[in-house]
């Protein structure tokens, strides 16, 4: 989260594979996947980034396929959420 918040709405390239690594390694619980994504919305507040879209809804769709039971977790939400700010505006 701090790299979201020192990065917030400057779109740079060379924070995207720090925080996507994290989005989707499965090995990772959901509250870190899901912290990751929300900071990458941030970053690339209203760029629709295609690279940091396609990983968050990979990530929730495979976990969908295989029933995870980690999105029934609240840090589903901000996965959500890091989603929903990359189209703000």
């Amino acid at each position: 989260m701090g790299i979201a918040l020192a990065y917030a709405g400057t779109h740079r390239e060379d924070v995207l594979p720090v925080l996507l690594h994290h989005v989707g390694d499965e090995s990772l619980s959901m509250e870190i996947a899901s912290l990751a994504a929300l900071a990458l919305g941030m970053v690339f507040v209203g760029s629709k980034n295609g690279d940091v879209s396609e990983m968050i809804l990979q990530t929730l769709m495979d976990k969908f396929e295989r029933a995870d039971k980690s999105l029934d977790e609240k840090w589903a939400k901000f996965m959500a959420l890091g989603l929903g700010l990359l189209y703000l505006g």
